[in-house]
């Protein structure tokens, strides 16, 4: 091994390492949280149109 390849390593491990210790959450727990953000967003939307738009 040369000086580049253990830079290069190291740089690996280094990035190994900061993935692994990402927070693991459940799918489950991330979609409910979706739902949940969704459905505020359209309480609390200024923008949505009050009433139905109808097609002639």
């Amino acid at each position: 091994f040369n000086l580049s390849s253990n830079i290069l390593l190291l740089h690996f491990f280094l990035w190994e390492w900061s993935i692994a210790s990402i927070e693991r959450v459940k799918i489950s727990n991330v979609s409910a949280n979706v739902v949940h953000n969704c459905e505020q967003h359209m309480k609390n939307n200024p923008f949505e149109d009050k009433k139905p738009c109808i097609v002639l």
